[in-house]
């Protein structure tokens, strides 16, 4: 086999694995937080001490918070939160069945891409449609602006000074549409 072909579809390969794995890293991500859901809704939570940077120690304001010192002066803020517990799968497939359907599926909802595979509505299209006019349609506009004025005086250079600040205002416009 050409070793061009062959360099190419191990490289096609091996992006292929990638994305296959991150995708894998993202359901497992979803999974995990679903498991996580339920089981708080459940109520089945312990106290975990963790440690925290200080501004979200300050926003906890328990009584199960603590500062410790280290040997160099530096401080360590500690607090407790109610986490879910450990659960093996079949403990996790029981307290599962003690829901309704109706009741777990506002936790569904990252088990899939569906935000990210909607479509979009037809506003958005129309508003990235107008955006891309104006950028599009600017430049041409400046371009135009920017040889006017030479054949106005005469002058046969291009003013980049009246490109830059006709441009800049379509592009401004079209920052605005995709708002």
């Amino acid at each position: 086999m050409n070793p061009v072909v062959e360099e190419y579809l191990a490289q096609k390969k091996a992006q292929a694995e990638q994305v296959e794995s991150e995708k894998l890293k993202r359901e497992e991500a979803a999974k995990n937080e679903y498991r996580r859901k339920v089981i708080r809704a459940a109520g089945l939570l312990e106290d975990k001490e963790q440690e925290v940077d200080r501004d979200r120690y300050n926003y906890y304001d328990t009584h199960d918070r603590r500062i410790e010192k280290d040997e160099e002066g530096n401080d360590h803020y500690f607090i407790v939160i109610p986490q879910p517990i450990d659960v093996s799968d079949e403990e996790f497939a029981e307290i599962e069945k003690t829901f309704s359907a109706e009741e777990l599926e506002p936790f569904r909802k990252h088990l899939s891409d569906e935000e990210t595979d909607r479509p979009r509505s037809w506003a958005a299209g129309f508003c990235t449609g107008i955006a891309w006019l104006l950028f599009i349609g600017g430049f041409i506009v400046a371009i135009i602006s920017a040889m006017a004025e030479n054949v106005l005086t005469n002058n046969e250079t291009f003013s980049f000074s009246v490109f830059l600040s006709t441009y800049a205002v379509y592009l401004i416009a079209g920052c605005f549409a995709l708002c």
